[in-house]
């Protein structure tokens, strides 16, 4: 009864003006309810997705196909709200049945699946449920109920989506290659649009539209505003030239909001949150109560926003009579006063709807309506690369304006860091209402809980991090919140862990380029003279992952740069096996790769261990050498984004972990194998992901160590707790370097045998040294192999290695040689990480096969013979190959 009455009975009172047609249907629920209510309400739910398509269909339509008419247009745009105003109804009742319970949000997605996998339906029809699925899936996080099947399938349908979204201004073709797309059929946007165009005419839905059924009042023909009526009502046209205000409705948006804050603070550009009151809190015996989503507005309040009043149910006020108008807008003005302080000013009636009464309630009520000249259309149009277009060429046209958006949509957020982007480009200014520069507000700040205040590590000399995050690929389908994560994780280190801000090495969007990444690991963070051996080095991405899967079966993991093309990434990405050698490359005694990208192929060791027992433990674990990694998932799972405040789920985790959480033992110490511990199950059980975490090959069983932030006493002082803690810290330092010191004297005076030629110590040189140097030795092992001098080739080869781990072109002739030297074993496995290094070497695929022939394992040579055909058919060895063929 309850999934009929959502939907038909009285909570949503302008979903259905025909009273007598609702009642018959609540009784029809009703009595059929008696025999088979599930099937009586899926058959609704699939009637309900049935009619948001329909809805969309028509919307897309009218805005997609606009008369060159000025009026027309406004006719259009008004029909067009008119229907947006149904689908939102019932996009909001069907998210109802999500919050209601497990069972029924699990059913909803199992009958949106059957709907969306049907043969009347359309790719682009997917972008209808754009806003749902967002919404499934932040429930998701805040709370697993979905099966990892389900789970999938709404990941699925947001890359579909995202595609779709993409294929407005690229080809669609170019984006899914290399992609895995599972059977998906995806038509290019372009096709869609032709498909609305033969299915409907302007004509024919101006004949269905009922005007008495209609929500809203049709608007007169705008002109300029008139000084007499400046007072209550602004329009835009008052701004100065080059100049918009950005203003966003019907918020604040569990999500979204979040995500638009996050850009604005990025852009540094400020706007105006028109509220709905209900999505803040409630009135309760004339006093204010505030739900979770009321700290948005706190948080826009301090980031040097304005918030006005959007009403508390987003009801159509010219509807309304004067004692309901004025409820409507006087209980949202005493929420948004109670958060800011300071009486409300401005508000914006929903959906423009305003006539001569409302607008002389207003006044009194020492309040102005804020209307617009530039509708963004987000509410209508689910593409953000056409919501750019929109905006800009109607500013080409005003020259200013207010810019109306809504914090609701994920479109949106999409859309916005371009839009701010090209009015930069174009010279334009975001300003306040009144045409001038936003100033800090003087609002003051509720008391909130004193911070812990970040202070130096105790157990690392320095501290050094490199954060990359990548949203817009110039190849890759665009993400929406990896640079959010970064910049959060950076923030955490510096704010938390005492990492110094030039300590930090931040590479967003454009700059997180191949070239620029290895330029960093390779040489900057690799330079002995800047990190030292007793530093620590955190690494951070967030970005695409994509796996490839080898001749031999075996799957190797690449991180993707923004530059990095589809149909080559592995040769322009940077495998696992470029991380492994880069770390060797850090003279840090700890380094830690974080990944928030999903794929396999990572060559892990057992973990370090569990949680810190005691000081000779943490001694032990802060003064071996460790390499380690943490990352999101494992190949064929897509992360997760959904998580709060605009992060994935999996770097909303983490944040979470280094905040404190993490310390599973309580002793203020957070090692990375405890992190690991932390995330991986809360991920895994909020996701379909399952994270991996453990030591690199070449980690001497140390563990990376985050300390908590010190808090200190009110008058300044450390408390005396942490001054023993301080103590003990300082003497496990003294007994560290006692140890080192030992180490260094045994090893001096060790037998272990060194470099000949007097080879200068590797640490003594820089990081264009070792290249220099490496370069010089390959040069040797060259020549002594020409010479068929193998042992001295193999020296010197090894050596060049020593200085140079990443070259690809000597460790595939160290491969090679070890091969010619009859070394097959040691060969076949340098001539493996060749192929992991550089995918395009076609004749590392021939020798590996030569070799696996030498090892009697002739069947496993048979598939990279084979591949090695398919790159180069033209081989002068193909006879040899194709006759090895025919007869394994």
């Amino acid at each position: 009864m309850a999934c009929a009455l959502r939907r038909y009975g009285f909570m949503d009172s302008g979903l259905y003006k025909k009273k007598v047609y609702m009642f018959k249907k609540v009784v029809l629920c009703f009595v059929l309810s008696l025999v088979s209510l599930s099937t009586l309400c899926l058959a609704e739910t699939s009637s309900q997705f049935n009619e948001v398509v329909e809805l969309h269909r028509r919307i897309l339509f009218l805005m997609s196909s606009e008369s060159s008419n000025e009026v027309s247009q406004q006719r259009d745009t008004f029909i067009a709200r008119n229907f947006y105003v149904q689908k939102r109804h019932i996009l909001e009742t069907l998210e109802e049945q999500v919050t209601n319970s497990p069972d029924s949000g699990r059913a909803l997605v199992v009958q949106l699946m059957q709907f969306t996998q049907g043969d009347e339906s359309h790719a682009a029809d997917a972008l209808a449920f754009i806003d749902l699925v967002d919404a499934i899936l932040y429930r998701q996080g805040e709370q697993p109920f979905l099966t990892s099947g389900q789970l999938s399938y709404l990941h699925q349908l947001e890359q579909q989506m995202q595609l779709i979204q993409q294929s407005y201004s690229e080809d669609l073709a170019e984006i899914t290659t290399a992609l895995t797309t599972r059977g998906l059929e995806l038509e290019p946007w372009s096709d869609y649009l032709a498909f609305l165009r033969a299915r409907y005419s302007r004509e024919n839905i101006y004949q269905r539209f009922n005007q008495a059924e209609s929500e809203l009042a049709e608007p007169a023909t705008r002109g300029a505003e008139s000084k007499k009526d400046a007072a209550k009502l602004v329009w835009g046209f008052g701004v100065p030239k080059k100049t918009v205000v950005l203003t966003f409705d019907d918020g604040p948006h569990y999500r979204n909001t979040g995500a638009v804050l996050d850009i604005l603070k990025e852009k540094g550009v400020h706007g105006y949150f028109f509220a709905v009151g209900r999505n803040v809190g409630k009135i309760i015996d004339g006093k204010p109560v505030f739900n979770k989503k009321a700290e948005l507005l706190k948080r826009a309040l301090n980031e040097g926003h304005r918030i006005a009043n959007h009403s508390y149910s987003h009801a159509v006020l010219t509807k309304l009579g004067a004692e309901g108008q004025k409820q409507e807008l006087g209980d949202t003005s005493q929420l948004l006063s109670s958060v800011s302080g300071q009486d409300t000013t401005e508000y914006r009636p929903p959906y423009g709807s305003k006539n001569d009464a409302l607008l002389s309630l207003t006044d009194s009520m020492g309040m102005r309506a804020i209307m617009w000249n530039i509708d963004s259309r987000d509410w209508a149009d689910p593409v953000p690369a056409s919501i750019v277009e929109r905006v800009m060429a109607e500013l080409e046209k005003r020259k200013k304006g207010i810019l109306l958006f809504h914090d609701i949509h994920k479109q949106t957020v999409q859309a916005l860091p371009s839009l701010l982007d090209q009015l930069k480009e174009k010279g334009y200014r975001v300003v306040t209402i009144d045409g001038e520069a936003f100033e800090a507000n003087t609002v003051t700040p509720k008391e909130t809980a004193v911070a812990p205040t970040a202070v130096k590590s105790q157990l690392y000399s320095n501290s050094w991090a490199l954060v990359i995050g990548v949203n817009k690929y110039r190849y890759w389908p665009q993400l929406s919140y990896a640079v959010n994560d970064a910049q959060g994780v950076a923030e955490v280190l510096q704010t938390r862990y005492g990492f110094e801000k030039d300590h930090i090495f931040t590479l967003f969007d454009e700059k997180a380029t191949r070239e620029n990444i290895v330029e960093l690991l390779t040489t900057t963070l690799a330079d002995p003279k800047k990190v030292k051996s007793g530093d620590r080095v955190f690494v951070f991405y967030a970005g695409h992952g994509m796996t490839r899967t080898l001749p031999s079966g075996r799957n190797l993991g690449y991180i993707i740069p923004v530059d990095a093309q589809l149909d080559k990434f592995s040769s322009n990405s940077i495998s696992m096996t470029h991380l492994q050698d880069f770390s060797d490359m850090i003279p840090a005694k700890h380094v830690y790769f974080v990944m928030d990208s999903c794929y396999s192929g990572i060559a892990l060791t057992r973990g370090a261990g569990g949680l810190i027992g005691d000081s000779k433990y943490l001694s032990e674990i802060s003064n071996r050498r460790a390499r380690q990694i943490l990352t999101a998932g494992g190949a064929d799972q897509e992360v997760s984004d959904g998580g709060p405040q605009g992060h994935s789920i999996f770097t909303w985790s983490l944040l979470q972990g280094l905040k404190g959480e993490a310390d599973l033992d309580g002793n203020q110490i957070i090692t990375a194998t405890e992190l690991g511990a932390y995330v991986a199950p809360k991920v895994a059980n909020s996701s379909d992901q399952t994270p991996v975490f453990g030591n690199l090959v070449g980690s001497e069983g140390g563990d990376f160590i985050f300390e908590l932030a010190l808090a200190k006493a009110v008058n300044g002082e450390l408390t005396q707790e942490q001054k023993l803690k301080n103590a003990l810290i300082e003497l496990q330092k003294e007994n560290a370097a006692l140890k080192q010191q030992l180490a260094l004297l045994q090893t001096r005076s060790s037998s272990k045998p060194q470099p000949r030629g007097g080879e200068p110590d590797l640490t003594e040189l820089s990081p264009v040294q070792r290249k220099l140097k490496a370069n010089e030795l390959h040069e040797q092992g060259l020549n002594y192999y020409k010479k068929e001098n193998y042992s001295e080739a193999l020296r010197a080869l090894r050596l060049a290695l020593v200085y140079n781990p990443s070259n690809v072109t000597i460790v595939n002739d160290y491969g090679f040689v070890l091969y010619r030297d009859g070394q097959f074993k040691n060969a076949l496995a340098w001539l493996e990480k060749t192929i992991e290094m550089d995918a395009n070497r076609v004749p590392v695929y021939l020798n590996i096969a030569d070799v696996l022939v030498e090892l009697q394992r002739e069947e496993e040579a048979v598939p990279y013979y084979q591949f090695y055909l398919e790159l180069y058919p033209d081989s002068p060895l193909k006879g040899r190959v194709t006759q090895f063929l025919k007869t394994h």
